[in-house]
C-alpha cells in the first residue's frame, strides 16, 4: 500500500509539472467541456487541432488548479468544474479558429473559458478571437503601422540633408571650374607678353620697322613735290 501511494504521488507530481510547463509555454489555454465526446471524437478533435500547433490534454481539475496556482495564472480556477480538457496553443487566433470550427461539427463540444496571457476571457471572446486575421498577418499590419511613420520621419529629415549635399557638390564644381579658367587665362597672358617682346636683329620685326621708315621717307618726298608745284 505504501508503495502504491508513493507511485500515485509521483504520477500526480509528474502530471502537475507537465501542466505547469504547458501553461507557462502557451500563449492561450482554452478550457473545454468534452462531456458526450467519444474516444473517436477526441481523436478527430486532436487531428483537427494538430495542424494549428494545438495540444489537447484531458486533465483533472484538482491538478490543473495546482498548476495554475504555481504559475500564477489563476484566472481560470473558478472555471474548473465538470469534465475539463485544455487546448494549449502558441497562436491564439489559430487556436480559437480550430476550436470554433469543431463546435460547428460537434454541438456537444463546449468552450468554457480561456487564459489569454494572464487574462481570463469568456467563450464569446474566444469566438470573437476566432474571427481575427492570422497572427502573422496581424504582426505584419502592426509592423507596418510602426514603420510607416518612422519612414516618413526619416524621409523628412534626410531631404534637407540631401539638398545640402547637392548644393555643396555644385559649389565645389563651380570653384573647380573657376580655378581651371584662371589657370588658362594666366597662361594666355604669359604667351601674349612673350609675343610683344623686342625681336632680335635679323627677325621679321626689324624688317617691318624698316618698311615703316621707308614709308615715312616716301611721304616726305611726296610732300616736297606738292610744295614745289605751288
Amino acid at each position: 500500500m505504501a508503495k502504491s501511494r508513493v507511485k500515485a504521488r509521483a504520477e500526480k507530481d509528474t502530471a502537475i509539472d507537465d501542466l505547469i510547463e504547458r501553461l507557462a509555454r502557451a500563449e492561450i489555454a482554452v478550457l473545454t467541456e468534452y462531456r458526450g465526446l467519444s474516444v473517436a471524437d477526441l481523436q478527430e478533435l486532436r487531428g483537427r487541432l494538430r495542424p494549428a500547433g494545438v495540444e489537447y490534454v484531458v486533465a483533472k481539475n484538482t491538478l490543473t488548479r495546482f498548476a495554475a496556482e504555481r504559475t500564477g495564472r489563476t484566472g481560470i480556477v473558478d472555471d474548473l468544474v465538470g469534465p475539463t480538457a485544455i487546448a494549449f496553443g502558441a497562436d491564439p487566433v489559430a487556436t480559437a479558429k480550430a476550436l470554433q470550427d469543431y463546435t460547428r461539427v460537434n454541438r456537444t463540444f463546449l468552450l468554457k473559458a480561456a487564459l489569454l496571457g494572464d487574462r481570463r476571457i469568456g467563450p464569446k471572446e474566444v469566438e470573437q478571437l476566432a474571427t481575427l486575421p492570422p497572427a502573422e498577418q496581424l504582426r505584419g499590419r502592426l509592423f507596418g503601422m510602426i514603420v510607416s511613420p518612422l519612414q516618413r520621419t526619416v524621409n523628412l529629415l534626410s531631404a534637407p540633408l540631401a539638398s545640402l549635399a547637392r548644393l555643396i557638390d555644385a559649389r565645389r564644381t563651380q570653384l573647380e571650374e573657376r580655378n581651371q579658367g584662371g589657370e588658362a587665362a594666366s597662361g594666355g597672358v604669359g604667351e601674349g607678353m612673350a609675343s610683344i617682346e623686342s625681336p632680335r636683329p635679323g627677325q621679321p620685326g626689324e624688317a617691318a620697322r624698316g618698311g615703316v621708315g621707308r614709308l615715312g621717307g616716301g611721304r616726305g618726298r611726296a610732300g616736297g613735290r606738292r610744295r614745289r608745284g605751288w
